[in-house]
């Protein structure tokens, strides 16, 4: 209760700012500041989280038709191309991080690697590599974007 608060406030301090997404950078500001700080006001049982992770990739997957993929073959060519590309490029970036930082080439590879800061810190816990260096990445990744896209466009 007392994260969800101290989010929520974060949240607003943010909104007050004219910062971009709030709900999200404030939050996620007030839990960078906890966690750096040591200090835990909760955490997410492993069973919500597992579920949680379980019901969006249904959401996702509901999402697909076959039919789209039979009815658009150079859609589907092209996205094989692009997805491909984007591996190596993130497997060259995750070793580049690796060899410059130091750190495990697991946890700079999912650091590197192109999806959501959730989906790789669970990753990271679940093969036991480094979760707080991979999240840190994306989170950085994220705010990178977040806050300097209004300006660069």
């Amino acid at each position: 209760m007392g994260l969800t608060a101290l989010g929520a406030a974060a949240a607003f301090l943010v909104r007050w700012m004219r910062l971009p997404n709030a709900f999200m950078i404030g939050p996620l500001a007030a839990t960078i500041a906890l966690t750096a700080s040591e200090l835990s006001l909760s955490s997410v049982p492993t069973v919500v989280s597992n579920g949680a992770q379980l019901l969006l990739a249904c959401s996702l997957g509901v999402n697909f038709r076959q039919s789209f993929l039979r009815e658009a073959p150079r859609f589907v060519v092209a996205q094989i191309v692009c997805v491909a590309l984007i591996l190596v490029l993130s497997v060259g970036i995750g070793a580049a991080l690796a060899w410059a930082t130091g750190a495990a080439l697991g946890s700079a590879l999912l650091a590197a690697a192109p999806g959501a800061t959730a989906e790789m810190s669970t990753t990271a816990k679940v093969l036991h590599v480094g979760v707080a260096f991979a999240t840190a990445a994306h989170v950085v990744r994220y705010l990178v974007v977040v806050l300097l896209s209004g300006p660069a466009f």
